[in-house]
């Protein structure tokens, strides 16, 4: 919620050019659209469209029981991806659980059945992940997880899917989970290194931005207060691929800014160009290891066609190339920052 606010605030300062007026008038543009749109979701999933928690948790709940039954049962010729896609599967029930239930009466009363039926789904689909060539070493014990899978009923959610001889397998998720409400103090000493780095990277863009002719305006504090509070809560791998992501995926779009869209006439045209790239960018980064090219892909879409969306279309190359180069030198601040605060790893001695 912290991080929300605050890149909400220094999206809004941006906009504003610091200047008191103008930022004060955004943020009461801000807080009507942010009512509007609790507005607008409160009547589309309440009254129009409404979706019940507890339903939308036995459809997914029962999805991943299906394809770990399916894997389990074709141990030797089964569809990897769909079963790595599945964890994220997994990760929304989890989230499910963690709202608020009201309305939901028979999800709210075995919550705590539930939370360990999941935590059994994570054992096994870390079994089947982690399996590799010793699927033929224990088939007893692949073959009563199956029969626990298949004679699971949504109904009685107290019935164990990895039976009670495993059940000690998965205690030390139990627990920590159980521990998942942390105390302030805890929260400082385990997330103390994600606060260095992000408070040290948005300073250090202060820094660069105010000393060094950086053009653009507040557009690049703008970008480096956003990514600030999304960069340390990542693995260090994710920078590598967002900046290949950002140069591969941004030169795309710029060729198409250059050579297509100035082409375009009609409304439909702009319309079926984004849905077209929308539809590539979902297709081709469809693994969940390509899930932060998807979300770049996306973004950068938007940000670098948005002269096109104006009324009267205005194609400037200057716009787009600024936004990848600030982009480029916020990545590059992230990574130092990332190698200097990354957690120290053992090295054994031989």
């Amino acid at each position: 919620i912290f991080s929300m606010a605050f890149t909400v605030c220094a999206l809004v300062a941006c906009m504003g050019q610091f200047d008191d007026q103008t930022i004060f008038h955004f943020a009461t543009l801000r807080l009507q659209e942010t009512v509007l749109g609790v507005i607008t979701f409160s009547v589309v999933y309440r009254v129009i469209w409404p979706v019940n928690t507890e339903q939308k948790f036995i459809q997914q709940f029962e999805e991943s029981r299906t394809l770990l039954l399916e894997a389990l049962k074709n141990k030797h010729d089964f569809n990897l991806e769909a079963l790595e896609a599945n964890s994220g599967n997994i990760n929304k029930l989890y989230q499910l659980l963690n709202l608020p239930l009201k309305g939901s009466y028979r999800l709210r009363q075995h919550r705590r059945a539930w939370l360990e039926r999941v935590n059994e789904l994570t054992h096994i689909q870390e079994k089947l992940l982690n399996r590799g060539d010793k699927s033929n070493s224990n088939s007893a014990e692949w073959k009563a997880l199956t029969e626990q899978l298949e004679n699971f009923y949504v109904d009685k959610p107290q019935t164990s899917l990895i039976g009670v001889k495993n059940s000690n397998k998965i205690e030390s998720i139990n627990s920590s989970l159980r521990q998942g409400k942390r105390t302030f103090f805890q929260h400082i000493k385990e997330d103390k290194r994600k606060v260095f780095h992000g408070v040290s990277m948005f300073v250090t863009s202060l820094l660069v931005w105010i000393y060094l002719p950086i053009p653009g305006g507040s557009i690049f504090p703008m970008i480096a207060a956003a990514f600030s509070c999304i960069l340390p809560t990542m693995p260090p791998s994710v920078l590598k691929d967002a900046f290949f992501g950002v140069l591969g995926t941004g030169t795309v779009v710029l060729l198409e800014y250059v050579f297509l869209m100035p082409l375009m006439t009609e409304l439909w045209q702009l319309a079926l160009f984004y849905f077209i790239n929308t539809i590539v960018i979902w297709e081709v980064f469809s693994t969940p290891k390509m899930l932060i090219h998807r979300v770049l892909g996306i973004n950068l879409l938007v940000v670098l066609t948005s002269g096109a969306l104006n009324l009267t279309p205005i194609y400037r190359i200057e716009t787009p190339i600024l936004m990848l180069t600030n982009i480029l030198i916020i990545l590059l601040i992230g990574k130092l920052f990332s190698d200097l605060f990354c957690k120290p790893q053992n090295v054994r001695r031989v």
